[in-house]
């Protein structure tokens, strides 16, 4: 702006607003936010608190008067599925729902959306349980996968084991909202 006042350290070299700049904090590690969470009352609290507000009133389906589609949703523990990955998308910067569709096809392969007969389960993954690799992005600007990846591969603590899926079998929850370019890094 032009302002210049030696005694006030206005302008020039020595203005300590012109030395003001924003540095982000370190990234934690995946065993440090368990720990902050599972021992910090306060930090599990901001955490948790979203998740279940998101999902306390839960959904109301229409043109369903016997209650079919929550007596299913109750029986898949959807609910709770989803207040995980809401729970651990903010913790841990993104989870996904990988979603047990039997419609005759494998995991790894896009759905038949016309040969979907059920729902069996629904399992959540934090962001740290799931990879993909460049050659796993969608490359085809017409797909609604365009520049996402299509297959996830999935490490199951608990069965020790890998697997991938196609992403028409996910659904995906971000955490923080953050621009493209940030939340692919």
């Amino acid at each position: 702006d032009g302002w210049f006042n030696l005694l006030a350290s206005m302008g020039g070299n020595n203005d300590r607003r012109s030395r003001t700049s924003y540095s982000a904090g370190a990234l934690l590690a995946e065993k440090d936010l368990e720990n902050i969470y599972r021992y910090n009352g306060f930090a599990r609290k901001i955490v948790d608190l979203p998740a279940f507000e998101m999902t306390r009133e839960w959904v109301e389906i229409e043109n369903d008067p016997e209650n079919h589609g929550l007596q299913k949703l109750d029986k898949l523990n959807a609910k709770q599925a989803l207040r995980d990955a809401c729970k651990w998308g903010s913790l841990y910067g993104g989870a996904l729902v990988v979603m047990g569709i039997d419609d005759g096809g494998l995991l790894e392969q896009p759905v038949n959306e016309n040969g979907i007969r059920n729902v069996e389960w629904l399992r959540v993954y934090d962001r740290h349980q799931v990879s993909w690799t460049t050659a796993d992005v969608n490359q085809n600007p017409e797909s609604p996968y365009f520049g996402e990846p299509e297959y996830y591969t999935i490490s199951a603590y608990t069965a020790g084991s890998m697997f991938r899926v196609h992403a028409s079998r996910v659904l995906i929850h971000y955490g923080t909202d953050i621009p493209e370019r940030a939340r692919v890094a």
